[in-house]
Parts: C-alpha cells; structure tokens; sequence
C-alpha cells in the first residue's frame, strides 16, 4: 500500500477512533473505505490502528504512572 495512502487514512480515522467507539472494520465502512480499499489495504490499515491505539493505552499508562511519582 502506498505509505502517504496508509498514513492519510490512519490519520483522519484516528481522531475518529477516539470519538466513535467500534471495531475497525465498522469504522471501515462506516466511511466507505471497505468498498474503496482492496483487502490487503484494509488489513494495512487495520494493523496501522491497532498500532497506534496500542501505542495511546501504553503512554496513558505511562503517564498515569509518572504522575503518581511527581
């Protein structure tokens, strides 16, 4: 998949992510991209989303942690 592609969609869904609470296939569709992407896209852009909603629950953490130190 072209990485601009990849990195434009992660980037708009993202905010949507955090504001739409659903699995990445529904949000796929829910903006049309399951009919516009080919599968190997969708699934790029899945794991692109898990990667980064892990990356966000681990920095929560983090910072939840370091608070309690300060």
């Amino acid at each position: 998949m072209n990485p601009y592609k990849l990195k434009a969609i992660t980037e708009f869904l993202r905010g949507e992510l955090k504001r739409i609470s659903t699995s990445y296939d529904d949000l796929l569709a829910c903006y049309g991209l399951d009919k516009q992407l080919l599968p190997d896209e969708q699934e790029a852009v899945k794991r692109e989303l898990a990667a980064i909603a892990e990356a966000e629950t681990f920095m929560d953490q983090f910072r939840a942690s370091v608070e309690r130190w300060l």
